[in-house]
């Protein structure tokens, strides 16, 4: 299954096995030294956990006020996604995997009943958001 969300009107996907919430998004506390696309560090049920700004991240043009935040499992990173829509789960049955387009954390392209969605590399974003961090 997948979490489809929007990030300036765009679709995106993770795969929702890596996913442990999605949530309204927390106040957050700054991370001193942490790279601008880094918004801080929230307390999400007893952990703590650092919030990065997906548009900023990806360098996709930035103008809306995130509606959500997509919280990484634990067994995955401490980190959650702010993104501006989440749209809905969608099930395995009703995707098709496609080749991705040429980008740095695109694993593939779905292919759904309405449209299609980017299926982003959580591995990928998690070994380089660490790096950024570990500057």
């Amino acid at each position: 299954m997948f979490v489809i969300f929007t990030l300036q009107g765009a679709r995106y996907a993770f795969d929702l096995a890596r996913i442990a919430a999605v949530a309204e998004p927390l106040r957050c506390w700054p991370i001193p030294g942490a790279p601008a696309c880094y918004r801080g560090a929230v307390n999400f049920h007893g952990s703590i956990i650092a919030v990065i700004d997906l548009a900023h991240f990806m360098d996709v043009s930035v103008c809306c006020v995130p509606e959500k935040m997509i919280v990484l499992s634990s067994e995955t990173s401490s980190l959650a996604f702010l993104v501006e829509s989440v749209l809905r789960i969608a099930p395995d049955q009703e995707a098709t995997l496609l080749d991705p387009p040429q980008s740095q954390f695109t694993a593939a392209t779905l292919m759904l009943t309405d449209g299609t969605a980017a299926l982003l590399d959580i591995d990928a974003m998690v070994s380089v958001a660490e790096k950024l961090i570990a500057r």
